[in-house]
């Protein structure tokens, strides 16, 4: 490595510009134009899921207690990759998913720990507080979808979890507002049935 003046054997490489992976160093940088070199010459490998994975597990088993912010920038390179079920299943018993407890606190937790994920403001203000929460702002959440999704935890969204009930002290049928409302409710399935049909 020129900035370095080390040199590493090439299983210690990783073809990226940069790389969270601590037991490799990323040359993608420092040699541009000679992708194929290293890559089919060296044989120096890219990053890939299952790379990020051990990498994500072996942080949350390190002495100490594992950086937050570490565990969530792996989390997103790996959602970026587009992890499937199979990609992610090692990683259900650990620790890795930031939770905020009803006191507050954040905390790493597994997929077999109790918690929701927040994905409608409306939940998360009634229920900050009450219930433990995946640390993750609503917009955060929608963009890791995939790895929650791989990982089984889409049927935690909150909008998954609460049923509204509407009651009323009083029962009436008022024929006009009933009307009004079941030709609200046709044409907004009409137009959710022929866009579904049209993509």
């Amino acid at each position: 490595m020129p900035q370095q003046q080390a040199w590493y054997p090439p299983s210690s490489c990783l073809w990226a510009e940069q790389t969270r992976i601590t037991s490799k160093i990323a040359i993608a940088g420092q040699y541009p134009g000679l992708e194929d070199f290293f890559l089919h010459g060296l044989k120096v490998d890219e990053p890939d899921v299952d790379m990020l994975v051990d990498e994500l597990k072996r942080l949350a088993t390190s002495d100490g207690d594992p950086s937050i912010d570490k565990i969530r920038a792996l989390i997103r390179d790996i959602d970026d990759m587009g992890p499937n079920h199979k990609d992610l299943e090692g990683l259900r018993a650990y620790n890795i998913l930031p939770v905020q407890g009803t006191d507050g606190q954040i905390s790493l937790k597994s997929t077999n720990d109790v918690f929701a994920i927040a994905d409608q403001v409306e939940y998360e203000k009634l229920f900050r507080g009450r219930v433990a929460i995946l640390a993750y702002t609503i917009e955060e959440a929608y963009t890791l979808k995939g790895f929650l999704s791989a990982l089984g935890l889409i049927v935690r969204c909150m909008s998954r979890l609460v049923g509204e009930i509407s009651t009323a002290n009083v029962s009436f049928k008022e024929a006009r507002l009933t009307r009004k409302v079941r030709n609200q409710a046709y044409a907004l399935f009409r137009s959710v049935s022929t866009s579904s049909t049209l993509q």
